[in-house]
């Protein structure tokens, strides 16, 4: 029973130092970032942090290591299931992981300056959307690799944006929109609008 007390104390204490760090790179370069910082932030000692840290950069590769986990798992569980007629899953997956903590993926999709966080997770879903569609898609590697970097290119600033936004469209309307964008283009998309906005003229009310 004390071991358990103990093991959620260091969770509870780890999980506050790494809000505290996302927040922080959200606001200043990873250069800038001391432990004084993280503590104050984090409302901890420097004391504790040492006690589970060397130092800033550990936080920073512990947390990379830990989502890329997350989304190499996500992506994994859902390469099983996805229909390329109906490809969604893999963006409904995506929301369910950003949903779990939102403001702590925001502050990591917004941070400012180091670029490392998203070029691995970009790799991840580069790497993992060729090995699942490779054996499905009559298409040379090379022309499907430029098509899976195009797409998640995309994908990655979207989420950016959005994050950077007053989110006033929900994150569940913004995984609808990028996945019919991604998956059935620019101008089926453009075409639903046009029908969209013909079906709730003036016009078209009076007929």
């Amino acid at each position: 029973m004390l071991y358990e007390t103990d093991e959620r104390r260091v969770r509870k204490t780890k999980r506050a130092i790494r809000n505290a760090f996302a927040a922080l790179l959200a606001e200043k370069d990873v250069n800038q970032i001391t432990v004084k910082d993280i503590a104050d932030r984090a409302d901890i000692n420097r004391k504790t942090f040492y006690n589970h840290y060397r130092g800033v950069y550990q936080v920073m590769d512990e947390i990379e290591n830990s989502i890329v986990d997350d989304f190499d798992l996500m992506l994994r569980e859902a390469s099983g299931s996805i229909d390329l007629r109906n490809p969604a899953m893999i963006y409904e997956k995506l929301t369910q992981l950003l949903q779990k903590d939102i403001d702590f993926y925001g502050n990591l999709l917004c941070m400012n300056g180091n670029n490392s966080l998203r070029d691995k997770l970009f790799s991840q879903l580069k790497a993992h959307a060729l090995v699942s569609m490779q054996s499905r898609l009559p298409i040379a590697q090379q022309e499907l690799e430029l098509g899976i970097h195009f797409t998640f290119s995309g994908l990655m600033s979207v989420y950016q944006h959005w994050f950077q936004s007053d989110r006033t469209l929900s994150l569940d309307e913004l995984t609808k929109t990028v996945s019919r964008l991604s998956f059935y283009g620019v101008s089926d998309f453009l075409s639903a609008s046009r029908q969209l906005f013909a079906a709730e003229s003036p016009a078209s009310r009076r007929n």
